[in-house]
């Protein structure tokens, strides 16, 4: 399956609610890195970077379902592309069961949490369910068999309190821009302090838990 997008979101503060978007690669296209996005209560399906784009985007209550890709590739969940540094790693954030959609075959295809779009790439999962369909490594980088260094320090990607038989984390990523996060929750930093535009018919907790305390990052393991 070829690149088709089954939903590109340009807007400024949209609220995505009880929708299903479906597709293979490139699924959800969440453009402008400037607006702020929230999806709730809805559903993603791809293979290869099915939700990419430069948003600052909160999901919550939210499932992943992963499909079979093309013969030899794998999945990657997200796609981040930031260009600039962002003042909350977190400000991305998923909160999503992750696991293969009803009917799907994925024996010996590895599924990967994400891989940095460009060198800011941040991306958080809290709190969420990671089924055994990902990968031990959790992150891989834009060319699976070519680590680029100076990316593994520039990226932003963390995981906290999240679940499931993916959720390990002793055998992720060794990189610099990879942290596990512990102590209180995190939190999505301007996403979620500035919640006014979401309808009261909605239900979503507007409140901003204290920042967590960061780990410091694994050393590399030996060759």
């Amino acid at each position: 399956m070829r690149q088709v997008v089954a939903l590109r979101s340009n807007s400024n503060k949209p609220v995505v609610y009880r929708c299903s978007i479906e597709g293979f690669e490139d699924t959800l296209y969440a453009e402008n890195g400037l607006q702020l996005y929230l999806y709730l209560e809805s559903t993603i399906m791809g293979t290869v970077d099915f939700v990419f784009g430069n948003a600052q985007a909160m999901f919550q209550k939210f499932s992943l379902l992963v499909r079979r890709p093309p013969e030899d590739k794998h999945n990657v969940l997200t796609a981040q592309a930031a260009t600039t540094p962002v003042v909350s790693p977190a400000s991305p954030s998923t909160c999503a069961p992750s696991k293969r959609a009803p009917g799907v075959n994925l024996d010996g295809v590895e599924t990967f949490l994400g891989r940095p779009y460009r060198n800011l790439s941040h991306v958080a999962f809290i709190s969420s369910f990671l089924g055994r369909v990902v990968s031990a490594r959790g992150w891989v980088p834009w060319d699976k068999n070519h680590e680029v260094e100076e990316t593994t320090r520039t990226v932003q990607y963390r995981e906290f309190g999240n679940v499931g038989p993916g959720a390990k984390t002793e055998a992720r990523v060794s990189w610099l821009g990879f942290q596990r996060l512990r102590g209180r929750q995190l939190h999505g930093g301007r996403l979620r302090r500035r919640q006014d535009w979401v309808p009261e018919q909605i239900k979503y907790d507007h409140a901003a838990p204290p920042e967590p305390e960061p780990q410091p990052p694994m050393p590399p393991r030996a060759a």
